[in-house]
């Protein structure tokens, strides 16, 4: 969420943050390290500086460690851009890497189990009539 309102100063403390978190982000991405331009880094960094002062719900450091902590170990192929990485310290659960973040279980469609087993004994059927070109029951090594 966007801060309407005017922009806040940039403190001290936070421009040793984004320095940090950057840093940091280098050295789980190697890739970030090894192409990025000092021109990009340095984009990089002013545009996480005023995410950071633009978004309405302050990011704790508590969840930035927590961010870190969890590319550290589940990462990803590419290092987030400045929203993935606000979206990730934003969010509760940090199940899926950066570019599989779309896969949320959330969004599937929610089948019973009736309804998975009826996919199952249709797709045994298909199977079967491809394979034996008659029911199971009726080939004859099914039978003994």
């Amino acid at each position: 969420m966007i801060n309407q309102s005017e922009p806040r100063q940039i403190s001290e403390i936070e421009i040793k943050y984004v320095n940090n978190i950057t840093q940091q982000l280098q050295g789980i991405f190697p890739s970030m390290a090894n192409t990025s331009s000092t021109f990009a880094l340095s984009e990089y960094k002013k545009q996480l500086t005023k995410a950071f002062t633009e978004i309405k719900k302050p990011i704790t450091p508590d969840q930035i460690k927590q961010t870190l902590a969890y590319l550290r170990v589940n990462g990803g192929k590419f290092q987030p851009s400045v929203p993935e990485f606000i979206k990730l310290c934003q969010r509760k659960n940090k199940s899926n890497a950066p570019e599989h973040a779309w896969f949320d279980t959330k969004q599937l469609p929610k089948y019973s189990q009736s309804d998975i087993k009826s996919f199952a004994q249709k797709e045994m059927e298909d199977i079967r009539k491809r394979r034996f070109k008659a029911p199971l029951e009726e080939h004859e090594v099914f039978n003994k």
